[in-house]
């Protein structure tokens, strides 16, 4: 049995907590004996969490954002990531009185400063064609040997994080990016055109766009290193000539336009093809028993949670009446030493192991029963779950509890927050969870240092 500190409550004290643990009788009997009531309330801590360190090179990527690059990073190791991509019909394409498509390019928009490494390291990029329909689901380490021909590209630069041009998102936003242009292949801005013309209908839907008309662009890092870049949008703006009459002046007038009629959207494929390769320290932790974790695709950490003993604890000397009041977990992480400010992941996502794929494959969110998320204090440098009491009540309802009821996985993800109703009745909420595969993170959980808090109230009467 687990020692804690019990709160006692008795007589008058106790007897506002008894009108809300239980129904009240009312009787007429005279010379009704006395009835002595007691209600402790245990606070236990002494529980101890153990857990170690797995790969987690197979993700499946639910990401808009794309990484590009190759680092290598002293207390990490090194990543490198090319990515493939669908893209989805943005606009309708304008026919009137175009006269000739003039060029084709790939923009990919670069939030400022959204780089790990050197901003001046020269680095090269080449684009494919996608010859074949991407695989679903597709994975960080799914192998694409065969759905484009390298000896083919249809688009190269050199580029540096300080060589293409600064934009801003509009004239009343702070918030900039930089635009990297890639010119792609003429035939294909052609193409697309042509097809629009032959069957406009093609290009309202996403999955007959891409298995019919455009399967899609591989983009990879051609030389250099130093640098991961993350892509927060990537477009297809195809630049033309119209010709028309104009009323104004009477004649035949020329214009040069352009427009971005083709996305990466959450409606079509785009996946980080990632390879990481931890150095030497980090493998060593593992082997020695540290738990690591670390993003993109490279470590999660595999928890036992003290379940069982909560339930002893719980279970000891049992009331009468009982009632869980709250459990909560802090779980202290340290940054891993680099040479690069490599941080702990902003929010892990804590699932019951057996559920883990399911979960993303689902598009699931967390339900603080079998999943839960907590985010990264860098002050007190922990992750705090303050709200598994449904967890453990649900266990105390169960006949049997195995392994796989406490049994959990720790991975990095990414959380995205969802605003509902406006103005005094505006709400945010996590609108989504996915697995953390644009960014790289590392840190080693202190499961030594971690803490439990479980509360509960047992009452007790006496006749």
């Amino acid at each position: 049995m687990h020692s804690g500190f019990i709160s006692r409550l008795t007589g008058a004290l106790a007897l506002p907590l008894l009108f809300a643990l239980g129904a009240c009788e009312q009787t007429s009997s005279i010379g009704q004996s006395v009835i002595d009531e007691q209600i402790d309330i245990v606070i236990d801590s002494a529980f101890t969490i153990s857990g170690s360190s797995v790969r987690n090179d197979n993700v499946q990527s639910r990401t808009l954002t794309q990484l590009l690059g190759d680092i290598e990073i002293e207390g990490y190791g090194s990543v490198r990531s090319y990515f493939v991509s669908q893209f989805m019909p943005a606009a309708n394409i304008q026919t009137d009185g175009v006269t000739s498509i003039d060029s084709l390019h790939l923009i990919m928009r670069v939030p400022t400063g959204d780089y790990i490494g050197d901003s001046i390291a020269p680095m090269g990029l080449t684009v494919y064609e996608l010859e074949r329909d991407l695989p679903y689901p597709i994975y960080t380490d799914t192998e694409l040997n065969g759905y484009y021909n390298t000896n083919a590209p249809v688009g190269s630069r050199i580029y540096t994080m300080a060589n293409f041009r600064l934009d801003s998102l509009s004239s009343t936003e702070s918030t900039t990016y930089r635009e990297l242009k890639v010119p792609l292949d003429l035939s294909i801005g052609k193409r697309l055109y042509d097809a629009y013309g032959a069957n406009p209908s093609a290009f309202s839907d996403p999955a007959t766009f891409t298995s019919q008309i455009f399967k899609g662009l591989a983009v990879q890092n051609s030389f250099g290193s130093g640098r991961l870049t993350r892509i927060g949008q990537s477009t297809l703006r195809m630049y033309y000539t119209r010709k028309f009459y104009s009323e104004k002046l009477e004649r035949d007038s020329i214009q040069h336009l352009n427009g971005n009629y083709f996305g990466v959207t959450p409606e079509v494929i785009t996946n980080n093809q990632l390879t990481y390769t931890p150095n030497a320290a980090i493998t060593d932790m593992v082997a020695n028993g540290a738990a690591v974790i670390a993003s993109p695709a490279a470590y999660e950490v595999k928890m036992r949670f003290p379940a069982p003993e909560i339930l002893a604890s719980y279970n000891s000397n049992k009331a009468q009446l009982q009632l869980v009041n709250s459990l909560a977990m802090r779980l202290p992480a340290s940054a891993l030493d680099n040479n690069a400010g490599i941080e702990p992941p902003k929010y892990i996502l804590m699932v019951l192991s057996k559920d883990k794929d399911k979960f993303f494959a689902d598009n699931s969110l967390p339900d603080n029963i079998h999943s839960f998320y907590a985010t990264y204090n860098s002050t007190n440098q922990c992750y705090d779950f303050s709200d598994m009491r449904d967890y453990i009540i649900e266990l105390t309802q169960k006949e049997n509890v195995t392994e796989d009821d406490y049994t959990f996985t720790l991975t990095p993800v990414t959380v995205t927050m969802t605003t509902n109703g406006s103005g005094y009745y505006q709400t945010t909420v996590v609108g989504s969870v996915t697995p953390e595969v644009s960014n790289a993170a590392a840190a080693q959980f202190l499961f030594d240092k971690a803490k439990i808090i479980f509360s509960y109230s047992k009452q007790s009467i006496k006749y």
